[in-house]
């Protein structure tokens, strides 16, 4: 039996065990590192919010806050760890129209961190991720106030995202001003920090929008229940009600797998900052462009479809690259992407279940050690096979790219008598004659 060719999807399995057995070592440290950080960071948060005063009502909103910026640094810097076991990082090209590279070979990872945080943080918050962190917070927070209060201790600590319902004129304040600073962060240090500013606006976006999501939430609620105590709302679950079933998981499995191989690729070195490449040249790309009215920077238009392409485009770009590539490679990386979070939650209950029954008191120490070991087997997981199935990608992608100005000639007929080869005009760039 023949061994599978290197742009087959058939070794994307292979090629994501082989990069983790390659960077067992780094993965496994950073993400330990991580683990600490978002660790003190639920601790400070249990600590500041269990006091009394206005320190206490904003801390866990900030805590969630410094959890995004965790996940966003951890994150690049486990994906950057492995760029030296993918070719198409080395073989890349500084042009071209579907997979322009921003950066060279030699780019440290603060650079990294930097381009990739606020597209990671805008898809992050955009899809709601960060309720993952809020309950994780809110979790360790309530076995915290049990073992040190009891269940009065579990209630109170439980409560505590709640309690800036009790300053909402603060949680306004604290919106409009950390949007105030993030104009003023991308409109003042844009020249002067070119390689801290994404960074630095990621992590006022991350505040900005918490509490931006706090401030509105109430409101929302209340439009949400007038809606569904519609007549009319009855008659559309009636009709699209499969829909809306079957649309949570394709969200996660196949959107959101699309979304994270941008991410990646934009992590690895992939410039996917210019609108106008993100969309293409073709006429849906076009069309798309005119109907955002991206080349009117601030107008009324451009104003109100930003929110709304910023939360779409990674998914058109992935969309392109998953066409030229062919649907195969993603359709695969999809079944295993899903396959490892469906995994993780398996192994963990077998691991409860090898264990056997124990006192509360002992599971809630042992609940995070448990929870850190499988963590680690499976984020380093789905790391390498993002990392492997962005290099299967690509290196379909440039394959069919150079081969097509060789397909060109090929498909001539020179027997056929009277042919004459049509003249082509210079490559793009070349110098003319």
């Amino acid at each position: 039996m023949a061994w599978p060719s290197a742009r087959s999807p058939l070794i994307l399995p292979w090629a994501a065990l082989k990069l983790a057995g390659r960077f067992a070592l780094p993965l496994a440290l950073w993400f330990t590192v991580g683990e600490l950080l978002r660790y003190g960071a639920m601790y400070g948060g249990y600590r500041l919010g269990a006091m009394k005063g206005t320190a206490a009502s904003v801390a866990p909103i900030v805590t969630i806050g410094l959890l995004v910026v965790i996940t966003l640094t951890v994150t690049v810097l486990m994906v950057h760890s492995v760029r030296e076991g993918l070719d198409v990082v080395h073989a890349r090209e500084a042009d071209g129209d579907l997979t322009p590279w921003a950066v060279g070979n030699e780019e440290p990872v603060i650079g990294a961190i930097g381009r990739a945080a606020l597209p990671f943080v805008i898809f992050y918050l955009a899809w709601g991720l960060q309720s993952e962190d809020a309950r994780e917070f809110a979790s360790a927070a309530a076995s915290r106030g049990f073992a040190e209060g009891g269940l009065e201790g579990q209630i109170e600590a439980a409560g505590m995202l709640l309690s800036l319902e009790k300053h909402i004129g603060l949680a306004i304040g604290l919106t409009a001003g950390l949007f105030v600073l993030k104009v003023l962060a991308e409109w003042r240090l844009e020249e002067r920090l070119p390689r801290a500013i994404g960074a630095l606006v990621a992590f006022l976006e991350i505040n900005f929008a918490l509490f931006g999501i706090f401030t509105i939430d109430h409101l929302r609620g209340l439009g949400t229940d007038w809606l569904t105590g519609r007549e009319v709302w009855g008659w559309v679950t009636g009709v699209a009600g499969p829909a809306f079933d079957v649309w949570p998981p394709f969200k996660d499995a196949v959107l959101g797998a699309l979304i994270w191989l941008v991410i990646a690729g934009v992590i690895l070195g992939l410039d996917a900052g210019d609108e106008r490449v993100v969309l293409g040249g073709g006429r849906a790309g076009r069309r798309l462009a005119r109907a955002g009215a991206i080349d009117r920077v601030n107008s009324p238009r451009e104003l109100l479809t930003r929110g709304f392409r910023e939360m779409w485009l990674p998914a058109w770009y992935g969309l392109r690259l998953v066409r030229r590539s062919g649907m195969m490679p993603f359709a695969t990386f999809c079944l295993l992407f899903a396959g490892l979070y469906v995994g993780e939650d398996a192994s963990r209950r077998l691991v409860y279940e090898l264990i056997g029954p124990h006192e509360v008191t002992w599971w809630m120490q042992w609940l995070p050690a448990i929870g850190y070991g499988t963590g680690l087997v499976f984020e380093v997981l789905r790391v390498c096979l993002l990392a492997a199935a962005f290099n299967l990608v690509m290196a379909r992608v440039s394959a069919r790219n150079a081969a097509k100005p060789v397909a060109s000639p090929a498909s001539a007929s020179p027997s056929v008598p009277g042919y004459a080869a049509p003249a082509r005009p210079p490559w793009h760039g070349a110098p003319s004659p």
